[in-house]
């Protein structure tokens, strides 16, 4: 929510170990423009204390926030909401138009094959499966 608002991650650097250290010690830093009740908002969400954060009792008091005030979410919940943007899409479902280019050629990395983590999880009960569109889908046997 904070990138969507402010256009980067809010502890963000170049260097992952520095951006790792400020997600852990940095005093979260919120752009004047933001609204009193997004502000409120974003300090709740990203509370360290996991006890204090906003959702820790559960998805009903995000949706209570003075935030969301006169949000709907039975008809967010039914799709019924006009969406403000609609991206202009002109070759189907493969289209990168709106993509930014800086990611478009950028190489792909693979997970590699020897991370302990990945060898320790069991995907025997899925198979992968290429529909009609042409993209992979994991599926359950």
């Amino acid at each position: 929510m904070y990138e969507m608002l402010v256009g980067v991650p809010p502890f963000y650097s170049a260097n992952v170990n520095h951006m790792y250290k400020k997600i852990l010690n940095a005093p979260l830093r919120l752009p004047p423009f933001l609204s009193p009740n997004t502000r409120s908002i974003l300090t709740r969400l990203l509370d360290r204390d996991v006890s204090r954060r906003l959702g820790h009792n559960g998805a009903a008091e995000i949706k209570q926030h003075p935030f969301f005030a006169g949000m709907d979410w039975e008809r967010v919940y039914h799709k019924e909401i006009p969406v403000e943007f609609i991206p202009n899409v002109q070759h189907g479902q493969l289209d990168t138009g709106n993509i930014d280019a800086e990611f478009k050629y950028q190489n792909a990395l693979d997970t590699p094959e020897d991370n302990p983590v990945i060898s320790k999880l069991n995907f025997s009960q899925f198979t992968y499966v290429k529909p009609n569109s042409g993209n992979l889908t994991m599926l359950p046997h």
